[in-house]
């Protein structure tokens, strides 16, 4: 997998723990002040983060979100008037290793984590952080089953992206319209399923399928489950599959899955010999594709961008991580002259805008606190920064960070719409976002068609 370009300005090996102040160029102590009349010790906020494994390919991504927020936010003061530090930490994008990195980070004395990213990974590490009343924030995960262990504003975890239940409803209804957008003479009738056997496929599976079916949907064959570490090959699955004569196949796995995944489909839907037409057959990723390493690794040379791509042409879901408007192009503005685009790209990577709004909003609820003795108030607090205690609340962006931090030092009612969208926390800890459909177009993803969130409370 890709893990970070070789253009990135962030030197992170597997298992280090990284000082993004000093990699911004900050000191790695000081206040308000930039260190010259120091109010304390920098305040500590920990980030679980996929820098290896399944989940390596976002970690530009996240790492880059993370890094503009905290110089961002001590340019202005830094919070409490000390200077916050992100420690940042390799959970291997595995449940397994993902307690002791949250562990490691808890020990460190963190006042609240981002991370981690993969759904099973929170769903084991969730209860230790709430009994230890530490906010926790993903920009990634997106199971259901998370948002069902939260009661109205007494958990402490959040998110910035969506959860499953949106995407599982932008997935059917592409599938039943098909890409001519024509559902009579393109759109899926006949659906194949390949899910990861943890909680976030297993959870959107459970929202695919009675939504599919629902609509006048039949799946080809029973869901076809699979480990969530890469397997060698899917030869055995694909031949099943391409058997069952779908018109369309979903996959709800990550990325180096997927790449394989494809190609073993592809070439046991050339192979066939039944005579069916298989000519509007498209596959369908979700987020766990929507990731730089999917296209890289799709190709037959993975170092060379002109090689042939098997992922070329497919689609897939996501939820809208860079929306149109004034607080993504504020953001962007920020990264393009702090991180700087990788060679090729012309925008930041999916889920910087994400993670940007974790770490900002989780900065503007301590500020709002007004001191560190009690993690249950950064909790409450997490809500109203994000929407507003009142309407009417002042609303402040990615542009207007200084703007913010002084506002809620005079005691204003203030109302974080993010970079990646509004960022308004339901009692769950969840937002509600617009989805994409993307496509594979030219080695790159390119945004199909958008849903809206309104579109999909149907």
């Amino acid at each position: 997998m890709t893990a970070m370009g070789a253009g990135t300005r962030f030197g992170v090996a597997s298992g280090a723990l990284v000082f993004l102040t000093a990699a911004c160029g900050q000191k790695a102590t000081g206040g308000g002040d930039g260190g010259v009349s120091p109010a304390g010790p920098p305040i500590l906020i920990g980030a679980s983060l996929g820098l290896t494994g399944d989940l390596s390919g976002n970690a530009r991504a996240l790492n880059g979100g993370i890094a503009v927020a905290q110089r961002q936010i001590n340019a202005a003061g830094g919070i409490l008037g000390r200077q916050v530090q992100f420690q940042v930490q390799d959970d291997a994008s595995d449940p397994a290793v993902a307690p002791k990195t949250i562990a490691s980070l808890m020990n460190l004395g963190v006042y609240g984590i981002l991370g981690p990213g993969a759904s099973s990974e929170v769903a084991a590490v969730a209860p230790t952080l709430a009994a230890a009343q530490i906010v926790e924030l993903s920009a990634t995960a997106t199971s259901p089953a998370l948002t069902a262990k939260q009661t109205g504003k007494t958990g402490y975890f959040f998110r910035t992206v969506p959860n499953d239940d949106y995407q599982g409803k932008a997935v059917v209804q592409f599938a039943l319209r098909g890409p001519g957008g024509d559902a009579g003479a393109n759109g899926c009738q006949r659906m194949a399923i390949v899910h990861n056997n943890d909680s976030y496929g297993t959870g959107m599976d459970a929202i695919i399928e009675p939504y599919f079916t629902s609509k006048g949907g039949t799946l080809a064959l029973p869901a076809i489950v699979i480990p969530p570490d890469v397997q060698s090959d899917y030869k055995a699955q694909a031949t099943a599959i391409i058997a069952a004569q779908p018109d369309c196949m979903v996959m709800i796995v990550f990325a180096p899955a997927g790449d394989q995944l494809v190609r073993d489909v592809l070439a046991a839907k050339a192979a066939d010999t039944s005579g069916h037409d298989f000519s509007k057959f498209f596959i369908i990723g979700t987020d766990g594709c929507y990731d730089p390493s999917f296209i890289t690794n799709g190709r037959t040379d993975p170092s060379s961008a002109t090689s042939m791509s098997w992922v070329e042409g497919v689609y897939g879901t996501n939820a809208d991580t860079a929306p149109p408007g004034p607080d993504y192009s504020a953001l962007r503005n920020l990264y393009v002259s702090q991180i700087g685009l990788a060679a090729g790209q012309t925008d930041m990577d999916p889920y910087t805008a994400n993670e940007y709004d974790a770490a900002v909003v989780l900065a503007l609820a301590i500020q709002s606190v007004g001191s560190l003795n009690d993690r249950s108030k950064i909790r409450d607090a997490m809500f109203n920064v994000s929407r507003g205690r009142n309407q009417g609340a002042k609303v402040f962006g990615p542009g207007q960070i200084p703007q913010a931090l002084e506002a809620i030092q005079k005691g204003e009612d203030v109302n974080y719409n993010g970079a990646s969208g509004p960022v308004d926390f339901t009692d769950s800890g969840d937002v509600v976002a617009d989805f994409i459909i993307w496509r594979v177009t030219s080695q790159a993803f390119q945004t199909y068609s958008r849903i809206t969130a309104a579109d999909l409370g149907n």
